[in-house]
């Protein structure tokens, strides 16, 4: 996840129409913490790092369902294409309020 998320900010200088506030990178893990198989230190750590790059998280929390989207782009002067992107979203989630029961998010 960091990598990508590095990756996805570095190349926004590439497009010109698009801004830092309207990227969006959340981590989504069905338990309470990130990275649970780490020490806890080394964990919060993590999680430390990962919010100074701007990345969310949910946890506690599964993804029960999700869209693929496709967008091809094209040059706003000649109309030739340029590329495509894609982009996941989440369209429900669950997130326990309390222990053995769940409630969309």
């Amino acid at each position: 996840m960091p990598a990508e998320n590095d990756f996805v900010r570095e190349v926004l200088r590439f497009y010109p129409n698009l801004t830092e506030a309207q990227l969006r990178v959340v981590l989504v893990n069905d338990g309470p913490v990130i990275l649970p198989e780490l020490r806890e230190r080394l964990g919060t750590y993590a999680e430390k790092k990962l919010t100074e790059r701007k990345v969310e998280m949910r946890v506690n929390t599964k993804i029960i369902r999700h869209e693929i989207s496709r967008c091809a782009t094209t040059c706003p002067h000649c109309g030739a294409p340029r590329g495509l992107s894609f982009a996941i979203s989440v369209t429900e989630a669950l997130r326990p309020a309390k222990p053995h029961e769940n409630r969309p998010v």
